[in-house]
């Protein structure tokens, strides 16, 4: 039988194991078993203290993708519920590193930032994400505005390790000091990655939900991003 550590928390050698999954109707009864949900985590604990509720350890053994996964975890644990959204990724694990530099620099080019409705802007820039499935174009999505909104540069940006096709995406999308707008349009029709990004921006933005109760200004606004995206159509249906 193997020895359970006691609870690093209160000293308390009254420990059970958290099990995972669905259990049969025996198990419940058991009194040494704990339920730890349907859903096992790379974090997800393996004791639970009885005498402080406590639950420490990890379930699942350690490996080099489940060490850092737990220590981004711990690096964004402020922003840990938005992290937890890159996290559920398919290609999560082979891109993490990427995906924590492009969160870490959304983080600081978004801070203190809302979109129209009042939401923070680092949820607007993760919902257009969660429209992608192709790491280039989740990592734009996240990154969109970026260079307009902060003083991140592209080239600040490249010297991250991002790629030029993510650096031309954004550049795509990104309007220039002095552009003419419909000059800037043309630009994203030029980009795949940009084009499509800039499509699920405006979709979003143009939403009433995201800005229930909008002003004239807001309305404005809406009308341009409608504009903007019924020239993208066009352009895609004619391609």
């Amino acid at each position: 039988m193997t020895t359970k550590p006691p609870c690093p928390n209160c000293g308390s050698e009254l420990i059970l194991d958290i099990t995972y999954g669905l259990p049969s109707p025996e198990l419940y009864e058991d009194k040494s078993f704990f339920s730890g949900g349907c859903c096992l985590e790379s974090d997800s604990p393996a004791y639970h203290c009885k005498s402080c509720g406590h639950e420490f350890g990890y379930a699942i053994p350690d490996d080099e993708n489940n060490i850092r996964h737990r220590e981004l975890r711990k690096l964004f644990e402020n922003n840990i519920e938005e992290w937890d959204k890159i996290c559920s990724d398919y290609d999560y694990y082979d891109n993490k590193e990427s995906y924590a530099k492009a969160f870490s620099i959304a983080l600081d080019a978004y801070a203190n930032k809302h979109d129209m409705g009042g939401d923070k802007y680092i949820n607007h820039s993760l919902i257009i994400m969660d429209f992608f499935s192709i790491f280039e174009e989740r990592i734009v999505a996240l990154l969109h505005n970026v260079v307009k909104d902060s003083a991140w540069t592209l080239q600040k940006i490249k010297e991250e390790g991002f790629s030029d096709e993510i650096i031309e995406a954004i550049d795509s999308i990104t309007i220039r000091e002095s552009e003419d707008y419909y000059d800037f349009i043309d630009r994203i029709k030029m980009n795949k990655i940009g084009f499509r990004v800039k499509l699920a921006d405006l979709g979003l933005k143009m939403s009433l939900k995201r800005t229930p109760n909008p002003t004239d200004e807001d309305l404005v606004k809406i009308k341009k991003y409608k504009e903007t995206a019924d020239i993208l159509i066009k352009h895609h249906n004619k391609a």
